[in-house]
């Protein structure tokens, strides 16, 4: 796959008129008067092979988290810190960072595509850069846990209690919200080519199955039996892991996507002929 950003600078003559034969020669010779040579090298990127190296990358953080883990309910011993460091399910540590270079690597791409959209002038600049704003607030937001915030204003709305799958309550308000946002963004997928739409959806439906729907079912088993046993552990390892794939699929998505266009950006299925 090519990504290259094709740059050529032409000085444009107007047509020589009252000037003299000898004057008009040294203009033509002048260096203004030859194209620029580009300075920049092509860049040789495959989304394929760049998803592996990211599948790849979470693989090893979810194998650690498990190994350690794993020793430590067996023996009760920490490793030193090392569990914490590979806890998928704590914040500020290896995995938390991964995940949230993820989310912003979405968002770069993602305002790449807007740039894009500003130079095809087709009308969709508005809704890339909003998306684009959105995933640098939920990388952010992977690091800071600002929605636990939500959890205790929401268990008191609901009356508190037994809330079952709604123990952590800030699932309630963000669910309400990625609705309304699918709801409003409804007339931009529309516009999308249909793969495109197909691939934003699928990567969508994954990483949200891990941020919203293993955190139902994590919530239930927290509440009934505490969060130091094997079942929670399982249900946010898996949580986890969805939520790196299914940023992954949309880095991946987007890559296809901005090969697609015919601006600034070219991206090609193929390895550079040697």
């Amino acid at each position: 796959m090519l990504l290259s950003k094709e740059l050529s600078f032409f000085t444009y003559l107007k047509p020589l008129r009252n000037i003299g034969g000898a004057s008009a020669r040294s203009v033509l010779r002048s260096p203004l008067a030859q194209p620029i040579a580009s300075p920049l090298e092509p860049i040789f990127v495959n989304p394929d092979k760049c998803a592996r190296f990211l599948y790849s990358c979470t693989a090893a953080l979810v194998a650690a988290s498990s190994v350690a883990q794993s020793i430590t309910f067996l023996t009760g011993h920490k490793l030193f810190g090392l569990t914490t460091l590979f806890n998928v399910d704590q914040e500020k540590n290896i995995p938390t960072l991964f995940s949230m270079l993820l989310l912003l690597g979405c968002a770069v791409l993602l305002g790449w595509s807007a740039y894009e959209s500003k130079l095809k002038q087709d009308g969709l600049v508005k809704p890339w850069v909003l998306l684009a704003l959105g995933f640098v607030f939920l990388g952010f937001d992977e690091a800071s846990e600002m929605h636990e915030l939500l959890t205790s204003p929401t268990r008191k709305l609901l009356g508190g209690g037994d809330l079952g799958i709604l123990f952590f309550a800030w699932v309630l308000p963000a669910g309400i919200a990625v609705l309304v946002v699918l709801l409003l963004f409804i007339p931009f997928l529309r516009k999308l080519a249909g793969d495109t739409r197909n691939r934003f959806l699928f990567a969508g439906a994954v990483f949200l199955s891990g941020a919203i729907g293993c955190e139902l079912a994590g919530g239930k088993v927290a509440q009934w039996q505490g969060s130091a046993n094997l079942g929670y552990f399982l249900l946010t390892t898996l949580e986890e892991s969805l939520e790196m794939v299914g940023a992954i699929l949309f880095i991946r998505a987007l890559l296809i996507h901005l090969g697609s266009l015919n601006t600034s950006l070219r991206i090609e299925f193929k390895q550079p002929q040697a």
